[in-house]
């Protein structure tokens, strides 16, 4: 079976690169400022870049961190502990995720019979 390449319009290039600055603007504002300075439309602006994510990751991609660190909050803990609790997850779950990818590279590249390197490639290009 023949398996043809991808061949992505310019405009599908543009939305899904606008879409990873969004994201990546949205987790710099989170992190460099507390919700507590931000003026209402930065709040809108944060909700709706979360509702965006939400609607392309599906709501899981917000849900655990989010929630968590929303309990915390209203638990009454320290901004401080709340933030290094959130750090300390967030980094247990992307090493978690980079584990899990580094197995699926693998996984092509051993079915496939392609060096992982230019598999791991194709897949960034995705």
């Amino acid at each position: 079976m023949e398996r043809r390449a991808r061949r992505e319009t310019p405009k599908a290039n543009a939305l899904r690169a606008e879409y990873r600055n969004m994201k990546r603007e949205l987790k710099r504002k989170v992190r460099g400022t507390p919700t507590l300075q931000m003026d209402l439309d930065e709040l809108r602006e944060l909700i709706v870049s979360m509702a965006e994510v939400a609607r392309v990751e599906g709501i899981q991609a917000l849900e655990g961190l989010l929630a968590e660190g929303l309990q915390l909050t209203v638990d009454g803990l320290e901004q401080e502990k709340v933030k290094s609790l959130l750090e300390t997850q967030m980094q247990a779950l992307l090493n978690n995720y980079g584990t899990r990818y580094r197995m699926i590279i693998g996984g092509i590249a051993a079915s496939s019979r392609d060096n992982p390197r230019v598999v791991e490639h194709m897949q960034e290009l995705l």
